[in-house]
């Protein structure tokens, strides 16, 4: 999805979290990551953001943890 339009303040960014997770296979690995993502009290709320573009960016890491 790109927003980079010079008309509006959305621009498009990369985020993504990640995390180590031991499971029997890859999917139980995926749903074990989406049941503590999705989990209200979950302390995984870390997150590496850089713009979407081709040349190399900065990675900028956001605790939502530390906003409240």
């Amino acid at each position: 999805m790109t927003h980079n339009d010079p008309l509006t303040s959305l621009h498009t960014y990369h985020v993504s979290w990640d995390i180590e997770i031991d499971a029997e296979n890859p999917e139980a690995a995926a749903r074990a990551a989406l049941a503590i993502q999705r989990n209200p009290s979950s302390i995984a709320t870390v997150f590496h953001v850089r713009p979407h573009q081709s040349a190399p960016a900065t990675t900028i890491q956001i605790d939502l943890g530390d906003m409240n």
